[in-house]
């Protein structure tokens, strides 16, 4: 099981970066939290596993959460949001929430 201090956060802060996200990462090896900035509504196409979606506010607040969103799904950004972040479902979903909750700690 992945502890809260075995997660890393990256930046997806450039358009190459936020263009292939979570799709050339193997569900085996993603021990990382993805951050995207700036931060709008996603899709899940061509995703090969779920994934914990999170829509944060500027100050890196939670604005809404949704645990294993499937492939081939489209979330709407709820309105306020400036990041969004993800990671693989197979890391538990309270794990995830923890490690977030410290982002908003340090920012």
């Amino acid at each position: 099981m992945t502890s809260v201090a075995e997660l890393q956060f990256e930046w997806m802060d450039t358009f190459s970066k936020r263009l292939t996200g979570a799709l050339t990462r193997p569900i085996d090896k993603t021990r990382t939290i993805l951050v995207f900035s700036p931060g709008g509504s996603i899709h899940t196409f061509f995703m090969r596993y779920d994934l914990h979606i999170f829509f944060l506010d500027a100050e890196y607040k939670i604005i809404k959460g949704y645990p294993d969103v499937k492939p081939w799904r489209v979330v709407k950004a709820p309105q306020g949001t400036h990041y969004v972040a993800e990671s693989a479902a197979s890391i538990p979903y309270m794990t995830v929430l923890s490690k977030l909750t410290y982002l908003m700690a340090v920012k």
